[in-house]
């Protein structure tokens, strides 16, 4: 059996979400061209603009904390020492200012203290409050 390896009609012009080249199907090591379900389903030219595609401009305070967890200082609280239910916190109060010196390693009651003498912080029913007051 002989493989056909001419190529084949595009089906149309596609192009890349991220970096804007034009979408080709792709020839694989046995001679095989991709097959159109596959390329009419593709998005990207390759893994890189994929990932690329995945870095958010604005990520959510969630992401912040999961990226948080690398940028712990110590294993222990820095103000009580206790080890347990440990979490940072941002001297100056901006989230996206990872800086090492911007970052305290607090037990969640130190931090919820904190929070209460700057007077920045929320209790669960003042949440509520705003969460009715939005009408969402």
């Amino acid at each position: 059996m002989k493989l056909d390896t001419t190529p084949q009609p595009r089906p149309t012009l596609r192009f890349c979400e991220t970096c804007g080249k034009e979408l080709v199907r792709k020839r694989w090591n046995n001679g095989y061209f991709e097959a159109p379900s596959v390329f009419m389903k593709r998005k990207y030219c390759n893994r890189k603009c994929y990932t690329n595609s995945k870095i958010k401009d604005n990520p959510s305070i969630w992401g912040y904390y999961d990226r948080l967890q690398r940028y712990r200082k110590k294993d222990k609280c820095e103000r009580c020492g206790t080890t347990e239910k440990l979490c940072n916190h941002h001297i100056d109060g901006d989230v996206s200012n990872n800086n090492f010196d911007n970052i305290m390693t607090l037990c969640r009651g130190c931090h919820n203290k904190i929070h209460f003498e700057m007077g920045t912080h929320d209790t669960r029913i003042e949440k509520q409050r705003k969460y009715a007051k939005s009408g969402i």
